[in-house]
Protein backbone atom coordinates (compact mmCIF):
# COMPACT_ATOMS: atom_id res chain seq x y z
CA UNK A 1 0.00 0.00 0.00
CA UNK A 2 2.50 2.81 0.69
CA UNK A 3 4.05 1.97 -2.82
CA UNK A 4 0.58 2.86 -4.06
CA UNK A 5 0.40 6.27 -2.20
CA UNK A 6 3.54 6.74 -3.07
CA UNK A 7 2.72 6.65 -6.62
CA UNK A 8 -0.28 8.72 -5.97
CA UNK A 9 2.30 11.48 -4.93
CA UNK A 10 3.99 11.85 -8.21
CA UNK A 11 2.99 14.83 -10.67
CA UNK A 12 0.39 14.49 -13.23
CA UNK A 13 -3.29 13.04 -13.27
CA UNK A 14 -3.48 9.28 -12.48
CA UNK A 15 -6.30 6.48 -11.84
CA UNK A 16 -6.47 3.85 -9.04
CA UNK A 17 -7.66 0.48 -9.87
CA UNK A 18 -8.51 -1.48 -7.11
CA UNK A 19 -10.01 -5.32 -5.81
CA UNK A 20 -12.92 -5.22 -4.42
CA UNK A 21 -13.91 -8.52 -4.45
CA UNK A 22 -12.37 -12.12 -5.44
CA UNK A 23 -13.72 -15.45 -5.42
CA UNK A 24 -12.50 -18.86 -5.75
CA UNK A 25 -8.88 -18.78 -7.49
CA UNK A 26 -8.20 -15.11 -7.75
CA UNK A 27 -4.70 -14.43 -7.17
CA UNK A 28 -4.43 -11.18 -5.19
CA UNK A 29 -6.61 -10.32 -1.87
CA UNK A 30 -9.83 -6.93 -1.72
CA UNK A 31 -7.98 -3.73 -1.27
CA UNK A 32 -4.95 -5.02 -3.84
CA UNK A 33 -4.65 -1.42 -5.92
CA UNK A 34 -2.53 -0.86 -9.32
CA UNK A 35 -1.83 3.41 -10.40
CA UNK A 36 -1.87 4.05 -13.60
CA UNK A 37 -0.38 7.63 -14.65
CA UNK A 38 -1.67 9.42 -17.45
CA UNK A 39 2.01 9.41 -18.72
CA UNK A 40 1.87 5.60 -19.24
CA UNK A 41 3.38 3.92 -15.63
CA UNK A 42 2.02 1.89 -13.85
CA UNK A 43 2.71 0.74 -10.52
CA UNK A 44 1.84 -2.36 -8.80
CA UNK A 45 -0.86 -5.18 -9.85
CA UNK A 46 -4.36 -6.46 -9.48
CA UNK A 47 -3.57 -9.78 -10.51
CA UNK A 48 -1.08 -11.87 -11.76
CA UNK A 49 -0.93 -10.67 -14.70
CA UNK A 50 -4.03 -12.22 -16.67
CA UNK A 51 -6.33 -8.91 -15.90
CA UNK A 52 -3.68 -6.35 -15.48
CA UNK A 53 -3.58 -5.42 -19.66
CA UNK A 54 -7.00 -4.88 -19.59
CA UNK A 55 -7.31 -2.57 -16.25
CA UNK A 56 -4.69 -0.87 -17.68
CA UNK A 57 -6.90 0.07 -20.79
CA UNK A 58 -9.87 0.75 -18.67
CA UNK A 59 -8.08 3.30 -16.18
CA UNK A 60 -6.63 5.26 -19.21
CA UNK A 61 -10.74 5.41 -20.19
CA UNK A 62 -11.47 6.64 -16.75
CA UNK A 63 -8.20 9.08 -17.03
CA UNK A 64 -10.13 10.21 -20.37
CA UNK A 65 -13.80 10.99 -19.09
CA UNK A 66 -12.64 11.14 -15.34
CA UNK A 67 -15.76 9.19 -14.56
CA UNK A 68 -15.34 6.12 -12.48
CA UNK A 69 -16.03 2.54 -13.44
CA UNK A 70 -16.38 -0.86 -12.23
CA UNK A 71 -15.20 -4.47 -14.26
CA UNK A 72 -15.58 -8.18 -13.35
CA UNK A 73 -13.81 -10.80 -14.77
CA UNK A 74 -14.78 -14.45 -14.88
CA UNK A 75 -14.33 -17.64 -16.13
CA UNK A 76 -17.93 -16.75 -18.03
CA UNK A 77 -16.81 -13.26 -19.29
CA UNK A 78 -15.28 -13.42 -22.58
CA UNK A 79 -13.09 -10.03 -22.16
CA UNK A 80 -12.10 -12.25 -19.00
CA UNK A 81 -11.20 -15.75 -21.26
CA UNK A 82 -9.69 -12.82 -24.04
CA UNK A 83 -6.93 -11.47 -21.39
CA UNK A 84 -6.35 -14.93 -19.69
CA UNK A 85 -8.70 -15.10 -16.58
CA UNK A 86 -9.07 -19.13 -16.91
CA UNK A 87 -7.89 -20.14 -13.76
CA UNK A 88 -11.20 -20.45 -12.51
CA UNK A 89 -11.40 -17.40 -10.24
CA UNK A 90 -14.08 -14.05 -9.98
CA UNK A 91 -12.37 -10.20 -9.56
CA UNK A 92 -14.17 -7.42 -9.60
CA UNK A 93 -12.70 -3.70 -9.60
CA UNK A 94 -12.99 -0.19 -9.27
CA UNK A 95 -11.41 2.21 -11.72
CA UNK A 96 -11.34 5.80 -10.78
CA UNK A 97 -9.49 8.91 -11.03
CA UNK A 98 -7.00 8.68 -8.18
CA UNK A 99 -7.37 10.99 -5.22
CA UNK A 100 -6.20 14.24 -4.46
CA UNK A 101 -2.48 14.75 -3.01
CA UNK A 102 -4.16 15.97 0.10
CA UNK A 103 -5.88 13.45 0.93
CA UNK A 104 -2.63 11.16 -0.22
CA UNK A 105 0.28 13.01 2.10
CA UNK A 106 -2.97 12.79 4.99
CA UNK A 107 -3.05 8.74 4.70
CA UNK A 108 0.83 8.61 4.29
CA UNK A 109 1.42 11.07 7.23
CA UNK A 110 -0.49 8.54 9.04
CA UNK A 111 0.96 5.35 8.00
CA UNK A 112 4.56 4.92 9.72
CA UNK A 113 2.52 5.40 13.39
CA UNK A 114 0.59 3.07 14.89
CA UNK A 115 -2.57 2.71 14.35
CA UNK A 116 -2.45 4.06 10.47
CA UNK A 117 -4.70 5.10 8.15
CA UNK A 118 -7.08 3.99 5.11
CA UNK A 119 -7.93 5.33 2.18
CA UNK A 120 -11.57 4.96 0.84
CA UNK A 121 -12.85 4.61 -2.47
CA UNK A 122 -16.72 4.08 -2.96
CA UNK A 123 -17.61 1.24 -4.98
CA UNK A 124 -21.67 1.98 -5.10
CA UNK A 125 -23.62 3.77 -5.81
CA UNK A 126 -23.01 5.15 -9.13
CA UNK A 127 -23.68 9.06 -8.49
CA UNK A 128 -21.00 8.90 -5.38
CA UNK A 129 -18.32 6.05 -7.06
CA UNK A 130 -14.92 6.72 -7.18
CA UNK A 131 -15.14 9.73 -4.15
CA UNK A 132 -12.52 9.57 -2.13
CA UNK A 133 -12.02 9.56 1.61
CA UNK A 134 -8.87 9.77 3.85
CA UNK A 135 -9.73 8.31 7.22
CA UNK A 136 -6.82 9.05 10.71
CA UNK A 137 -7.12 7.89 13.70
CA UNK A 138 -9.67 10.85 14.72
CA UNK A 139 -10.20 12.90 11.36
CA UNK A 140 -11.97 12.33 7.85
CA UNK A 141 -10.52 14.34 4.87
CA UNK A 142 -12.26 14.21 1.64
CA UNK A 143 -16.44 13.63 1.91
CA UNK A 144 -18.88 12.01 -0.32
CA UNK A 145 -21.01 14.95 0.17
CA UNK A 146 -23.26 13.60 2.99
CA UNK A 147 -21.58 14.30 6.44
CA UNK A 148 -23.57 11.37 8.27
CA UNK A 149 -22.36 9.00 5.40
CA UNK A 150 -18.80 10.19 5.61
CA UNK A 151 -18.42 9.60 9.53
CA UNK A 152 -19.83 5.69 9.18
CA UNK A 153 -17.79 5.33 6.60
CA UNK A 154 -14.46 6.77 8.58
CA UNK A 155 -15.89 4.79 11.73
CA UNK A 156 -15.87 1.43 9.21
CA UNK A 157 -12.66 2.83 8.22
CA UNK A 158 -10.96 2.55 11.49
CA UNK A 159 -12.02 -0.78 12.41
CA UNK A 160 -10.46 -2.04 9.38
CA UNK A 161 -7.02 -0.71 10.46
CA UNK A 162 -7.12 -1.36 13.95
CA UNK A 163 -7.30 -4.94 12.34
CA UNK A 164 -4.48 -4.07 9.79
CA UNK A 165 -6.06 -5.31 6.91
CA UNK A 166 -8.16 -4.09 3.67
CA UNK A 167 -11.35 -4.50 3.09
CA UNK A 168 -14.93 -3.79 1.63
CA UNK A 169 -17.73 -2.22 3.86
CA UNK A 170 -21.44 -2.14 3.21
CA UNK A 171 -23.79 0.41 4.93
CA UNK A 172 -27.51 0.05 4.86
CA UNK A 173 -30.01 2.58 3.38
CA UNK A 174 -30.65 5.65 5.51
CA UNK A 175 -32.11 8.48 5.34
CA UNK A 176 -32.91 8.34 1.35
CA UNK A 177 -29.36 7.41 0.68
CA UNK A 178 -29.39 3.59 -0.87
CA UNK A 179 -27.25 0.91 0.06
CA UNK A 180 -23.45 2.45 0.28
CA UNK A 181 -20.05 -0.28 -0.02
CA UNK A 182 -16.86 0.89 -0.10
CA UNK A 183 -13.36 -0.63 -0.57
CA UNK A 184 -10.72 0.56 2.37
CA UNK A 185 -6.81 0.07 1.72
CA UNK A 186 -5.35 0.28 5.24
CA UNK A 187 -1.46 1.82 5.71
CA UNK A 188 -0.07 0.56 8.55
CA UNK A 189 3.12 0.55 9.80
CA UNK A 190 5.18 -2.73 9.20
CA UNK A 191 4.16 -5.96 11.22
CA UNK A 192 7.15 -6.47 13.99
CA UNK A 193 9.27 -9.33 13.73
CA UNK A 194 11.23 -9.74 17.11
CA UNK A 195 14.11 -12.32 16.90
CA UNK A 196 16.00 -13.67 20.09
CA UNK A 197 19.49 -15.04 19.80
CA UNK A 198 21.89 -13.58 17.57
CA UNK A 199 23.08 -17.57 16.43
CA UNK A 200 23.65 -19.15 13.09
CA UNK A 201 20.16 -19.08 11.61
CA UNK A 202 19.36 -15.25 12.82
CA UNK A 203 20.60 -13.91 9.63
CA UNK A 204 18.43 -16.01 6.81
CA UNK A 205 15.45 -15.41 9.34
CA UNK A 206 16.27 -11.66 8.90
CA UNK A 207 16.40 -12.06 5.77
CA UNK A 208 13.21 -14.03 5.04
CA UNK A 209 11.50 -11.78 7.41
CA UNK A 210 12.32 -8.53 5.90
CA UNK A 211 10.92 -10.38 2.47
CA UNK A 212 8.05 -11.08 4.23
CA UNK A 213 7.40 -7.45 5.01
CA UNK A 214 8.35 -7.18 8.49
CA UNK A 215 10.63 -4.84 10.65
CA UNK A 216 12.73 -6.96 12.23
CA UNK A 217 14.35 -6.39 15.17
CA UNK A 218 17.37 -8.62 16.78
CA UNK A 219 18.34 -8.67 20.19
CA UNK A 220 20.96 -10.46 21.91
CA UNK A 221 22.38 -10.21 25.75
CA UNK A 222 25.84 -10.43 23.71
CA UNK A 223 27.09 -7.47 22.42
CA UNK A 224 29.73 -9.43 20.12
CA UNK A 225 26.68 -11.11 18.35
CA UNK A 226 24.13 -8.62 17.96
CA UNK A 227 25.95 -6.91 15.56
CA UNK A 228 25.56 -5.42 11.75
CA UNK A 229 28.02 -7.59 10.63
CA UNK A 230 26.79 -10.49 11.36
CA UNK A 231 22.70 -9.24 10.90
CA UNK A 232 22.92 -7.20 7.71
CA UNK A 233 19.29 -7.32 7.18
CA UNK A 234 18.22 -6.33 10.17
CA UNK A 235 16.15 -3.08 10.82
CA UNK A 236 17.12 -2.84 14.49
CA UNK A 237 19.72 -4.24 16.62
CA UNK A 238 19.36 -4.53 20.65
CA UNK A 239 22.41 -5.60 23.36
CA UNK A 240 19.39 -6.27 26.22
CA UNK A 241 18.32 -9.48 27.92
CA UNK A 242 15.53 -11.03 25.89
CA UNK A 243 12.39 -10.87 28.31
CA UNK A 244 13.76 -7.04 29.92
CA UNK A 245 13.34 -6.15 26.41
CA UNK A 246 10.31 -7.64 25.45
CA UNK A 247 8.39 -6.34 28.48
CA UNK A 248 9.77 -2.64 27.19
CA UNK A 249 8.42 -2.54 23.65
CA UNK A 250 5.55 -2.67 22.17
CA UNK A 251 3.81 -5.92 20.64
CA UNK A 252 0.61 -6.37 19.22
CA UNK A 253 -1.56 -9.17 17.65
CA UNK A 254 0.64 -8.30 14.36
CA UNK A 255 4.11 -9.31 15.92
CA UNK A 256 5.60 -12.48 15.98
CA UNK A 257 8.65 -13.96 18.33
CA UNK A 258 10.95 -16.45 17.44
CA UNK A 259 13.45 -17.54 20.01
CA UNK A 260 16.17 -19.16 18.73
CA UNK A 261 18.43 -19.25 21.90
CA UNK A 262 19.34 -22.71 23.37
CA UNK A 263 20.01 -21.49 26.80
CA UNK A 264 17.34 -21.07 29.28
CA UNK A 265 18.91 -18.37 31.40
CA UNK A 266 18.02 -16.28 28.24
CA UNK A 267 14.85 -18.27 26.91
CA UNK A 268 12.80 -19.31 29.86
CA UNK A 269 12.03 -15.68 30.65
CA UNK A 270 11.90 -14.42 27.43
CA UNK A 271 8.88 -17.18 26.65
CA UNK A 272 6.85 -16.81 29.77
CA UNK A 273 6.64 -13.01 28.79
CA UNK A 274 5.93 -13.87 25.15
CA UNK A 275 3.36 -16.52 26.09
CA UNK A 276 1.58 -13.81 28.27
CA UNK A 277 1.51 -11.40 25.40
CA UNK A 278 -0.55 -10.78 22.74
CA UNK A 279 1.58 -11.89 19.92
CA UNK A 280 0.35 -13.38 16.54
CA UNK A 281 2.92 -16.19 16.94
CA UNK A 282 5.91 -17.24 18.81
CA UNK A 283 8.17 -20.17 18.15
CA UNK A 284 11.15 -21.67 19.88
CA UNK A 285 13.74 -23.53 18.25
CA UNK A 286 15.39 -26.61 19.42
CA UNK A 287 14.82 -29.96 19.15
CA UNK A 288 12.36 -32.71 20.63
CA UNK A 289 14.30 -33.08 24.05
CA UNK A 290 15.17 -29.38 24.18
CA UNK A 291 11.33 -28.64 23.99
CA UNK A 292 10.22 -31.16 26.50
CA UNK A 293 12.67 -29.49 29.01
CA UNK A 294 11.17 -26.73 27.92
CA UNK A 295 8.11 -27.37 28.54
CA UNK A 296 8.73 -28.91 32.19
CA UNK A 297 10.36 -25.44 32.95
CA UNK A 298 7.74 -22.99 31.52
CA UNK A 299 5.18 -24.83 34.16
CA UNK A 300 7.54 -24.57 36.99
CA UNK A 301 7.33 -20.58 36.11
CA UNK A 302 3.70 -20.60 36.59
CA UNK A 303 2.34 -20.95 32.76
CA UNK A 304 -1.05 -22.78 32.24
CA UNK A 305 -1.40 -25.62 29.21
CA UNK A 306 -3.41 -23.32 27.36
CA UNK A 307 -0.39 -20.43 27.35
CA UNK A 308 2.16 -23.22 26.29
CA UNK A 309 -0.24 -24.18 24.03
CA UNK A 310 0.53 -21.34 21.92
CA UNK A 311 4.43 -21.99 21.56
CA UNK A 312 5.40 -23.42 18.49
CA UNK A 313 8.04 -25.45 19.42
CA UNK A 314 9.74 -26.81 17.50
CA UNK A 315 9.69 -23.75 15.57
CA UNK A 316 8.25 -24.01 11.99
CA UNK A 317 7.40 -26.76 9.42
CA UNK A 318 8.56 -29.86 8.74
CA UNK A 319 9.99 -29.47 5.32
CA UNK A 320 13.60 -31.85 5.99
CA UNK A 321 15.81 -28.54 5.77
CA UNK A 322 18.92 -28.49 7.42
CA UNK A 323 20.80 -25.46 6.59
CA UNK A 324 20.69 -22.36 8.65
CA UNK A 325 18.69 -20.92 4.93
CA UNK A 326 16.13 -24.04 5.12
CA UNK A 327 15.23 -23.47 8.53
CA UNK A 328 14.59 -20.12 8.17
CA UNK A 329 12.05 -21.17 5.03
CA UNK A 330 10.53 -23.26 7.15
CA UNK A 331 9.67 -21.04 10.20
CA UNK A 332 8.83 -18.85 7.50
CA UNK A 333 6.35 -20.89 6.38
CA UNK A 334 4.93 -21.44 9.86
CA UNK A 335 4.22 -18.15 10.36
CA UNK A 336 2.57 -17.38 7.32
CA UNK A 337 0.18 -20.68 8.03
CA UNK A 338 -0.32 -19.42 11.19
CA UNK A 339 -1.23 -15.63 10.40
CA UNK A 340 -3.75 -17.24 7.48
CA UNK A 341 -5.19 -19.56 10.03
CA UNK A 342 -3.81 -22.52 7.94
CA UNK A 343 -2.39 -25.67 9.38
CA UNK A 344 0.64 -26.71 6.84
CA UNK A 345 -1.21 -29.82 6.68
CA UNK A 346 -2.49 -29.73 2.82
CA UNK A 347 -2.37 -33.18 1.30
CA UNK A 348 -1.02 -34.49 4.84
CA UNK A 349 2.75 -33.04 3.51
CA UNK A 350 4.50 -30.35 6.00
CA UNK A 351 3.36 -30.73 9.18
CA UNK A 352 4.13 -28.33 11.70
CA UNK A 353 7.38 -29.50 13.63
CA UNK A 354 5.68 -29.54 16.50
CA UNK A 355 2.73 -32.06 15.62
CA UNK A 356 5.13 -34.21 13.77
CA UNK A 357 7.07 -37.57 15.09
CA UNK A 358 10.76 -38.44 14.32
CA UNK A 359 14.19 -36.93 13.88
CA UNK A 360 14.00 -33.20 12.76
CA UNK A 361 16.92 -33.77 10.54
CA UNK A 362 17.22 -36.99 9.51
CA UNK A 363 19.50 -38.15 12.39
CA UNK A 364 19.32 -38.92 15.66
CA UNK A 365 17.55 -36.06 17.00
CA UNK A 366 19.56 -34.51 20.43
Amino acid sequence: MHEILAALTTSGPHALVTVTRTMRSSPLPVGTSMVVGADGSVVGNVSAGCVDGDAVLRAEEVLRTGLAETAHYGVTNETAMGVGLACGGELDLVISVGPSSELVRFVLGHAESSPGAALVTVVEPEVLRGRHLAVGPDQVRGTTGIPELDAELGTRARELTADGRSGVVVIEPRGGVPTVSAVVRVAVPAPRMLVFGAGANTAPLTQVGKILGYHVTVCDARGTFATAERNPEADELVVAWPHRYLAGTTIDSRTVICSLSHDPKFEIPLLVEALRGPAAYVGALGSRRTTRARVERLLEEGLTQEEIARLHAPIGLDLGGATPQETAISIAAEIVASRSGRSGLSGGSAPELRSSVGSIHGWADS
